[in-house]
């Protein structure tokens, strides 16, 4: 009996290490990996469609239009397919100090945030930081906290999404506006008189497609400069504060709460000592208002 049951034992330790590779061979591919995080990448999406318009390693940088959004996404790769990738729970900001950047909405637990990129000026980078959520192990501490970086987009550079910013106006003529001159002339009439443009303002339309930007502080000037402007809209009870506000809403897509106190101030104290078209000037001369436009 002794010598049956001795050949028995290699062979049974052979069918028990098939049976464990045939068990292994038949989970998953997430099953199979160890739970620590290896790598770290970054998806950009179109919210508008989901659409995957890159994938970046931390520190690679997008390009983006003022005005656009990305849906911001960190994940693992665990193969070469999309379906397979781990979603990396995470939070996202940018930092202590101002920036164009917005988080518009934002999802910790699947790794996502809505990014909308608002005034800035060309050529300008920024950075979209992530902080990967504590409880997730990962190989290398220091892959907790990284980033991605932005490129404001120069006239005539491409975005992220395809879309290509404005070359501006300068001598090209109205059809190169980012925004249309229309746009642009109800935008001063709004900021400065806080009303829509009259016909009259055909003139100013005509003005900027001959001579570009330097038409756009002629025009500004001249509208600051109007009876209406130094007088009618205070007979009427228009205060300094709500023309300030509607210039920085108007001109700058700025709101009070964006406005720095000492600015607010200095700006206000002009107003109040008449120097309208100052004020005025001083914006249209500032490259907020010309990222803004286009020029």
């Amino acid at each position: 009996m002794t010598k049956l049951t001795k050949p028995i034992a290699p062979l049974a330790a052979a069918a028990a290490v098939l049976v464990v590779t045939a068990f292994l061979a038949a989970q998953p591919l997430a099953a199979q990996t160890v739970d620590t995080v290896r790598s770290v990448r970054i998806a950009i999406v179109d919210p508008s469609n989901g659409d995957e318009l890159a994938v970046l390693d931390p520190d690679q940088e997008i390009t983006l239009i003022p005005g656009e959004e990305v849906l911001v996404r960190t994940f693992e790769p665990i193969a070469t397919r999309r379906s397979d990738r781990r979603t990396l729970a995470a939070t996202f900001g940018f930092g202590p100090a101002p920036t164009a950047l917005e988080v518009v909405s934002n999802t910790p637990e699947r790794g996502e945030a809505l990014i909308r990129l608002n005034d800035a000026t060309p050529g300008q980078r920024l950075h979209i930081g992530y902080k990967l959520a504590d409880r997730l192990s990962l190989v290398n501490s220091s892959m907790q906290l990284g980033r991605i970086l932005v490129r404001v987009a120069s006239p005539g550079s491409t975005s992220v999404t395809g879309a290509q910013s404005s070359t501006g106006i300068g001598g090209i003529g109205l059809g190169q506006f980012s925004r249309p001159a229309d746009a642009l002339v109800t935008a001063l009439y709004r900021g400065i008189l806080l009303r829509d443009p009259d016909p009259g303002a055909a003139g100013a339309r005509d003005e900027l497609a001959r001579n570009g930007y330097d038409a756009v502080r002629r025009v500004a000037g001249n509208i600051a400069n109007s009876e209406e402007s130094r007088y009618r809209l205070y007979d009427n009870g228009t205060s300094n504060v709500r023309r300030l506000e509607a210039l920085y809403s108007n001109l700058l897509g700025w709101s009070r709460a964006d406005v720095g106190r000492e600015r607010w101030d200095g700006d206000l104290a002009e107003l109040n000592r008449g120097n309208v078209a100052g004020v005025v000037d001083a914006i249209v001369r500032s490259q907020q208002f010309r990222s803004r436009f286009g020029i």
